[in-house]
Formats: structure tokens, C-alpha cells, sequence
């Protein structure tokens, strides 16, 4: 009752309170305080009223023995006058239960006198006492002559007679009345006093609950009227947002409301007017984007008269001193047209107008050449280039080729720019995102270099002038590298992020999402055959059907290569593992061990193991998927011709 009426109310007003927000804290404080008076009176007053109504229950109990000991000791008394007048037997057995009983009750009488005051105890006690005597001196007495045989009825009814002339059970009797009855009286005047307090307390704790409820329903109704408050302003800033997406102000944003319930319309509104105003900007960074492509129009022609007057000078021979003007003058020229790539690129993005151009790459080939390239721009520095592959990557990704260049060299331009002395290392590994536990490439360029301040790798993407080394980070030569590579990450679905610390150094990581490319190989004519092209090159074809192995073997042997042979894959395995190959042709179903699981093994226990190209008769998708998955850089389709193996192995760069 106490968990229904109380606490059930005031945690549910509490938490309305919290969430709502209604009340201030001083508010709540003190409404939560006032509350929690006044259930703590009414707890108090409903302990009390407990204990009232116990005491009243027990004194009910003892009046209702009292009376039974009463009534009992009055019967006792008939049946043994019954007995000492007629001798009869069953009046003696009567007198006999009573007597018992009487006891019995007397005994409970005492049991719940035992947590009353001492003289309730003794009124008990003295009762008994009375009894007892009466039992004593008349009542046993009594009964003995009656039972004695060697009298004779005369003379037993001489002796009842003097007992009863004599008094002296009655005078016994009449004081243990009086004593009974003046103990029931006393008793029903306490039954009186705690009926009276039962009452009282019952209209305590009313009262408490009607001025707990009072509180409440004071509050609910507060909150009513603070909640119409909040509708209405919140409706009169509604229109007020409306009214300035309707003059043109996109991008506007509501406030975000305490009220968990405009929450939704706050959050629908904004996203609306977000994209109202990605739009208009849309719009607006079309309009630039053909103004910068007209513009870097005009800037490339003007370079390309420049560099070309550059060209013709150099065919004549001039002096030390002016080839190296000519040659500050084309580098600055270069300079100039990346300046203008990047511009064009970035307001490309941002008018949604740059299309990517996603295609099967080959990875390696693709960072060897952009370290290469870094390598000979960096010859004559202090600075050293470091590359670290991973050679658990697949050969051939599925991905935008150009950009991943663009963004790599723009990332180690920036780091060799501000690296006076150290080194740059470029890393491309596998990575699984804990997110979204996706496998990814992970691309990283970390320098020695003057490193950034803390309070500026927040934003670091934003578009900003360059700056020099004297406290900044200037974001590539043109200033717009970070940025342009940033945005350009994120429309291939990649992220990017920087770790620096100033004076030790910077690493910069980018992650895109690594989906495995099919190397779609050309069938060359005949006449574009090379013969003898890879004479000195050794090939394994693992094959167990004889006529594809002769097909495959003669093949091969024509462009130049000495072919060794294995009809299963554990052969293929053992002779890999035995001797070096430049390439390993492998079919795909295969008795003892498959085409798969070979390898699988073979790239597992050589992580330089050459190219493995396979062969199959399957052409459903799954069938290549499960062989490019296993490590086969690509897969020719049977019946076998030598132009799909020169084109393959034209495209491997075997």
C-alpha cells in the first residue's frame, strides 16, 4: 500500500520532472523536499497506527479470555453444586473439563498480559491465585467426601452442609468475580482510548495523502501551464524559421528545445534547411567550377606558349647560367599547372561535377611508381624515402587510380616539404575498421618533420593560406593538398586522419575501402606475339588433365619459357617449394589437392611467391571470385590460346 500510494507517484513525478524539464533545480528541490516530508510523516504516522492497532488487537483478545474465565469459573461452580447435591458422575465430569479449561485460559490471559505494564501481569496473577484457593479450600474438599465410600449418604450430606453453612468457597468465589470484572472494565476503558487513537491516525494519514496529492496535482497543473507556454513560443519560432527559409536564408537553424517532444520537428526542420542550403551552394559552386574551368583554360594556354618557348630555347646551346634560369622558370611552370589541377579539382567536388573513375588497379605497381617518382624529386635533399608494403594485399584492387596518386603525392610533397633533415616513409597495409569490420588499405606518410601544434590539427582540412615554418603547417605548395586530398577521400567513401606532435614529427593515415579487382586481360592477335620474348623465364603449369598440359606447355615454350609440370596440387605445392618460378599456372579443380587450396599454401609459406595465374573451365563468378580470393592475380578461361597467355602475361609484367 504504503510502495502504491507513496513511492510509485513521487518517482513517477520525479522522472517526469527530470525529463521534461519543467521545473528548475531550485523548483524541484523544494518540491522534492516538501514531498518527501511529508512521506516521511505519513510512513511515521502509518508505523504508528500499526502499533495501535496491534495493542487494540491484543487487549480485544484478553478482555474476550477474561470473559471466557468468567463465564467458565460460573459453570464450574453450578456443576459441582450439581454434583455435591445429587452425587452424580456426569456433573463431576462437567466440573472436571471446566476446571481444565479454566486453567487454560487463565494460562493465555497470562501470555498476553506478558508485554503489558507489571500490574496487568499481577491482576492475572492474583486471579489465579484466587482460583487456586478456592480449588483448595472448598472446591477439592468438597469433592472428596463426596467420593469417600465409608460414609454413608447421611453422613456426607451432614458434612456438604457445613461446608456450605461455613462460606468459605463462596467468599472465594465472590472475590475472584469482583477482581474478574474489575479487570474487564479496566480493559474495555484501554479498548476505548485505542479505538479513539486508531482514528485519529487513520484521519493523519487522509490527510497526508490528500496534501500529498494536493502537491502533485499543484505541480501537474504548473506544468500544464508551462507546457502551454513552451508550445506556443516553440510554434512562434517555427514560423519565424520558416518565414526566414522563405527570404532566402538557407542553412537556418531552430535552437535545439529542452522538450524532448519538438526534438523531431527541431531536428526535421534543420536537416531540411541543411540541404536547402547544400543546394544552393551546389548552384552557386557550379557557377565558380565554370568559371574556374574557363579560367584554368586561359592560365593552360599562357603555360603551354611558356613551356614551349622553354623546349625551342633549349634545342640551342646556351650557357650554364641560363639553362638554369630555363630550368627554374619550367619548374615554376609545373608548379603553376598543379596549382590550377588542384584548384579545378576542389571546385569540381564541391559543384559535384568530379566523377571517379573506379577500375581494376594494380595496387603495388601503383605505389612503387609514386615512390619512384618521390624518390627522384628528393635526390638531391636530406631527406631519406622509406617504403613499406604489406604483401598480404591483393595484387589488384578495385579503385580510382589517378586519385589515389594525386592524393599520395599531394601527402608526400607536404611531409618532404617540411622535413628538413629525416626521413618519409610511405606504408600501405591491410586494416580492418573496428567499426564498421570492414577490410580497408590503409595508406600512411609519416615524417620527421617540424610536426603541428595541438590546437591546430582540429582544422587541419580547413581551407586555408599557406603559412611558413615558423609556427604553421602550410597544407602543400599550393596550399589547398590537405583539403583537396580530404575531399577527395571521403567521395571515394575513405576517411583520413593526422597524428603530430610538434618538433618530433607527423603521420598522416587514410583508409579506402578494399574490394578486390578481376584483371580483365586482352586477347592479343597473332602478329602482336612476341616468340622467345621470356626466353630464360621458368613457368610450373599444375594440371592434371595430359592434353592441357601439352597445349599449356608448348604455348609457353614458344614465347621462351622452360615449363615444368605437376599433375596435382600437393605436386604443385612441392615443386614450388623446390625450385624458383617466374610464374605458376594453376587449374582449379584438380585431384588430392585443388587449385584453391595450392595456392593458398603456396602464398602462405612464401610471401614473395611469384605471380600465380589460374586456369579453369568454370566461368560463373563465384568460380573466379573464389580463385581470386585465394591469391591468383587473375584466371584464363579454357579452351587455352596463346594470345590470352601472352595477354596475360603482357598485363602481369611478368
Amino acid at each position: 500500500m504504503m510502495h502504491k500510494v507513496v513511492v510509485m507517484p513521487l518517482r513517477a513525478f520525479l522522472s517526469q520532472c527530470l525529463n521534461v524539464r519543467y521545473l528548475n533545480k531550485k523548483q524541484l528541490l523544494v518540491v522534492s523536499l516538501v514531498c518527501a516530508v511529508v512521506a516521511v510523516a505519513w510512513l511515521y504516522t502509518f508505523s504508528h497506527y500499526q502499533a495501535v492497532k496491534q495493542q487494540l488487537s491484543e487487549h480485544k483478545s484478553l478482555v474476550a479470555e477474561s470473559a471466557s474465565i468468567l463465564t467458565r469459573f460460573t459453570d464450574q461452580e453450578i456443576r459441582l453444586l450439581e454434583y455435591l447435591l445429587s452425587g452424580d458422575r456426569s456433573s463431576l465430569a462437567s466440573y472436571e473439563r471446566t476446571k481444565l479449561d479454566l486453567l487454560a485460559s487463565i494460562q493465555s490471559a497470562k501470555a498476553l498480559t506478558s508485554r503489558e505494564p507489571l500490574i496487568q501481569h499481577q491482576r492475572i496473577a492474583s486471579i489465579e491465585q484466587m482460583y487456586r484457593r478456592w480449588l483448595k479450600d472448598f472446591a477439592q474438599y468438597a469433592v472428596g467426601v463426596q467420593k469417600d465410600s465409608d460414609l454413608t449418604a447421611a453422613e456426607k450430606s451432614s458434612y456438604v452442609s457445613k461446608l456450605l453453612l461455613q462460606h468459605t468457597g463462596k467468599r472465594h468465589a465472590d472475590r475472584m468475580t469482583v477482581l474478574l470484572n474489575e479487570y474487564l472494565k479496566s480493559e474495555r476503558m484501554k479498548i476505548e482510548i485505542l479505538e479513539g487513537n486508531e482514528f485519529a491516525l487513520m484521519g493523519l494519514m487522509v490527510l497526508l495523502c490528500v496534501s500529498f496529492l494536493l502537491i502533485l496535482g499543484v505541480a501537474v497543473i504548473y506544468i500544464l501551464w508551462q507546457c502551454k507556454h513552451d508550445y506556443t513560443a516553440f510554434y512562434g519560432k517555427l514560423l519565424a524559421a520558416i518565414e526566414q527559409v522563405y527570404l532566402g536564408n538557407y542553412g537556418y537553424h531552430l535552437d535545439t528545445e529542452r522538450n524532448p517532444e519538438f526534438k523531431p520537428i527541431t531536428k526535421a526542420f534543420n536537416k531540411m534547411s541543411d540541404q536547402l542550403s547544400v543546394l544552393d551552394n551546389a548552384q552557386t559552386g557550379l557557377m565558380n567550377w565554370n568559371y574556374l574551368d574557363r579560367m584554368s583554360h586561359e592560365i593552360r594556354t599562357a603555360l603551354n606558349g611558356i613551356t614551349g618557348a622553354l623546349e625551342i630555347m633549349k634545342v640551342d646551346k646556351v650557357d650554364d647560367e641560363v639553362c638554369e634560369t630555363m630550368s627554374l622558370i619550367e619548374e615554376g611552370a609545373g608548379v603553376l599547372v598543379r596549382i590550377v589541377n588542384d584548384v579545378l579539382d576542389l571546385s569540381k567536388i564541391e559543384a559535384g561535377q568530379l566523377e571517379l573513375d573506379f577500375q581494376t588497379m594494380n595496387l603495388k605497381n601503383c605505389v612503387e611508381s609514386i615512390f619512384r617518382l618521390s624518390k627522384v624529386e628528393t635526390r638531391d635533399m636530406s631527406v631519406s624515402l622509406e617504403l613499406e608494403y604489406d604483401r598480404d594485399l591483393p595484387l589488384y584492387i578495385y579503385s580510382d587510380e589517378k586519385r589515389i596518386k594525386q592524393i599520395l603525392i599531394n601527402l608526400i610533397n607536404n611531409a618532404v616539404k617540411f622535413t628538413e633533415r629525416g626521413s618519409v616513409k610511405l606504408a600501405v597495409k591491410k586494416h580492418n575498421q573496428t567499426t564498421e569490420h570492414e577490410e580497408c588499405v590503409r595508406f600512411e606518410v609519416i615524417d620527421t618533420g617540424i610536426g603541428i601544434e595541438p590546437n591546430q590539427i582540429s582544422s587541419i582540412f580547413d581551407l586555408v593560406g599557406s603559412e611558413d615554418r615558423s609556427g604553421e603547417y602550410q597544407y602543400g605548395s599550393s596550399g589547398f593538398g590537405l583539403k583537396l586530398c580530404h575531399n577527395l577521400i571521403k567521395l571515394m567513401s575513405g576517411n583520413i586522419d593526422i597524428e603530430s606532435e610538434r618538433n618530433k614529427g607527423t603521420r598522416v593515415y587514410f583508409d579506402l575501402p578494399l574490394i578486390q579487382g578481376t584483371l580483365n586481360v586482352p586477347e592479343m592477335n597473332t602478329h602482336e606475339i612476341e616468340k622467345g620474348r621470356y626466353q630464360g623465364k621458368k613457368a610450373l603449369v599444375v594440371e592434371d588433365n595430359g592434353i592441357n598440359r601439352i597445349v599449356a606447355g608448348a604455348f609457353l615454350e614458344d614465347l621462351g619459357f622452360h615449363v615444368t609440370f605437376a599433375i596435382n596440387g600437393q605436386e604443385g605445392v612441392n615443386a614450388a617449394a623446390s625450385e624458383r618460378y617466374d610464374a605458376i599456372f594453376m587449374d582449379m579443380q584438380m585431384p588430392i589437392m585443388d587449385g584453391i587450396q595450392a595456392t593458398s599454401i603456396i602464398l602462405q609459406r612464401d610471401s614473395d611467391a611469384p605471380p600465380i595465374i589460374g586456369l579453369t573451365a568454370n566461368v560463373m563468378d563465384d568460380d573466379i571470385h573464389q580463385c581470386i580470393n585465394a591469391g591468383m592475380v587473375t584466371v584464363i578461361t579454357k579452351p587455352l590460346s596463346i594470345g590470352k597467355l601472352y595477354g596475360v602475361l603482357v598485363t602481369v609484367d611478368i
